[in-house]
């Protein structure tokens, strides 16, 4: 610990100022530009000059544009589509990354004139580039549009499938790591490092920015300590990465610090320290407000303020400016340290105001800004200050109920979605288990197939001598069987000729039965006539509360009679014939035409009608047909 406080105080005793990352050179291409004095011909320097603009990309973006459009014009000469086509596509994205949409916009729909007259690898590119044009200009649906469009475009059999799928996944994740869908965002992640299992070459580096993506989910969603175990599975990797290495190591660093491990911070950060070649001009910047940070913690408040000052120096130099937020935060709590609360007070509100016109997205930082902002005018007794913010303040409050219940909801889905894959792993380690013990079995079950061959053989020969023995026993029992199968014959055609006589004696009582209906008639009081109507030409009857109406074959009209269909049923309609079918209707078997549970059909002076069956008397009226 005596070394790493040492090289913290010689780091600060430095007479000159030094940036984080101000050595770091930019990339040189000397080597491309040699390649056009090789070319003899316009073919040759358009892809050159290609080459080159490639190179430049994220690195200098006007020299991109550049050599993309002298690329362009040679290609146009010799009608070069693919160059021309790749060309435009460069300098698309050029734009789309610094954020000139309007310019990006027109050389993709110019691009998408062009896919008849270029291979299919060439539009998969610009489809897969569409969806980062989308997720940059904040079109997210229709970046997720042209992303899965991209995804579902590669084929198993193409040689970068799983290459291609896994950096394509790569981008979904990081534009929903931007809107906040981080279990989304980790879902992708994990399935593109699955196709880097399926990749025979050196993944290293890819895998290394997966785990430093799957690393910010943890560190954005509070989940501390499985953030800093994929932030130290990235260091591990990354020993042949120098500058992807450190820019783990700080990114540990900061969760060291949320963690208010300061030992562990420390280390990490001398490490950084001695390191500070290798790191971006960004992760250079932040290091010394990480720094700022941890001296405020110890209160070692001249040192907090050498680095916030370099600090600014650095995002200053670098335009980020962002940074000038945590510059005056850590300002303001420089002060407020001192208690120098004015100028804590104007340096928080300065905090805030910058924070407003970025519109930026952390809620936590602007709630704790906010409130120093509060309880520093109450004090003063400022009242322009606490009249500016105290709404602000309270509306944070709101939002940081919300951001805070939908990160620890993100959190548990990352959990669950952690713990289901952990499942299925173990799941389908069991089953490979299971599989091997199975291929065992069969190993142990051949052998005693070929004992029990041979024990069987052994017993053949004894089995042999006793055959005669057995065909004797055989055949009286076959004797014996069919001596019993006559008897059960005889038995069964006696059953048979009963059953007959049983099945005719019913057909006769049955029509006995109908003709004695064919004789009863029943009388309907009428002014001025009675009405008598045959019983056996009732197709059916249905209540109307105190009347029923009977339905007679013959006749276009029922004939209306006061009675319950109770009370009617009982005095006039016999059980031979007639069945209640519904608490409202009865009918009359010898018209029923076909029926089920639900449902019977009747024939009516030669009409179909459809009556319904009652839940309560199906069951009687399938009895009853039997």
């Amino acid at each position: 610990m005596h070394t790493i406080n040492s090289i913290l105080i010689l780091f600060l005793s430095s007479n000159q100022v030094t940036l984080f990352g101000q050595n770091s050179k930019a990339p040189t291409i000397p080597y491309l530009k040699k390649e056009f004095s090789k070319c003899e011909s316009d073919s040759c320097r358009s892809n050159a000059h290609y080459n080159v603009a490639k190179a430049f990309m994220g690195v200098h973006v006007d020299s991109l544009l550049n050599y993309a459009e002298i690329s362009r014009e040679y290609a146009q000469d010799v009608s070069r589509k693919d160059i021309e086509f790749s060309s435009d596509l460069l300098k698309a994205i050029a734009y789309s990354r610094n954020r000139k949409f309007a310019q990006s916009d027109s050389i993709y729909n110019y691009l998408k004139t062009m896919f008849p007259y270029v291979p299919e690898r060439l539009q998969k590119f610009v489809i897969g580039s569409l969806g980062s044009y989308y997720y940059r200009s904040e079109q997210y649906d229709s970046a997720r549009v042209y992303y899965h469009k991209s995804l579902s475009s590669f084929k198993p059999n193409e040689r970068d499938f799983h290459k291609s799928k896994s950096s394509l996944l790569v981008n979904m994740a990081l534009m929903e790591m931007n809107v906040k869908n981080y279990d989304i965002a980790l879902s992708y992640l994990k399935r593109s490092e699955l196709h880097l299992d399926s990749i025979s070459w050196n993944t290293q580096k890819d895998r290394i920015l997966i785990y430093h993506n799957i690393g910010l989910i943890y560190n954005r969603t509070n989940d501390i300590a499985s953030g800093k175990k994929y932030y130290k599975k990235a260091i591990h990797l990354a020993d042949d990465y120098p500058n992807l290495k450190y820019s783990g190591v700080f990114n540990l660093a900061v969760l060291y610090y949320k963690a208010e491990e300061f030992d562990s911070l420390k280390i990490r950060m001398s490490e950084l320290i001695l390191h500070e070649d290798l790191l971006s001009k960004t992760t250079a910047c932040r290091c010394n407000n990480l720094m700022a940070d941890l001296f405020l913690t110890e209160n070692k408040l001249d040192s907090a303020e050498i680095m916030n000052n370099r600090f600014l120096e650095c995002i200053e130099k670098y335009k980020i400016t962002e940074g000038k937020i945590d510059y005056y935060v850590n300002s303001g709590k420089i002060f407020q340290k001192k208690i120098e609360k004015r100028q804590a007070l104007h340096n928080f509100a300065k905090a805030i105001e910058i924070d407003s016109e970025l519109g930026s997205t952390q809620l936590i930082r602007r709630s704790d800004v906010l409130e120093q902002i509060i309880r520093l005018s109450i004090d003063l007794d400022d009242s322009k200050y606490l009249d500016k913010y105290f709404d602000s303040y309270v509306s944070s409050k709101d939002s940081l109920t919300n951001f805070i219940v939908n990160d620890e909801i993100q959190k548990w889905r990352i959990e669950y979605e952690t713990e289901k894959k952990d499942l299925q792993n173990q799941i389908l380690t069991s089953e490979n288990q299971r599989k091997s013990q199975r291929i065992k079995a069969m190993g142990i079950g051949g052998s005693l197939i070929i004992s029990l061959i041979g024990s069987l053989l052994a017993l053949f020969w004894f089995r042999n001598t006793s055959l005669k023995q057995d065909q004797q026993l055989l055949q009286l029992s076959t004797e014996q069987l069919e001596l019993t199968n006559k008897d059960l014959a005889r038995q069964l055609h006696e059953l048979k000729q009963r059953k007959v006589s049983e099945d005719l004696s019913d057909k006769e009582n049955q029509k006995l039965t109908s003709d004695l209906s064919d004789d009863l008639k029943l009388t309907i009081p009428n002014k001025p006539d009675n009405i008598t109507i045959q019983l056996n030409k009732v197709v059916y009857v249905k209540s109307d509360k105190n009347y029923v109406d009977i339905f007679v074959e013959g006749r276009d009209r029922p004939i209306t009679y006061r009675a319950t269909l109770k009370g009617f049923i009982a005095e006039w309609l016999p059980d031979e014939v007639f069945i209640q079918i519904h608490k409202g209707h009865v009918i009359n078997k010898n018209f029923l035409e076909d029926y089920d549970k639900k449902e019977v059909l009747l024939m009516l002076n030669g009409e179909k009608k459809h009556l319904i069956v009652g839940n309560t008397y199906g069951e009687n009226l399938q009895k009853r047909m039997v």
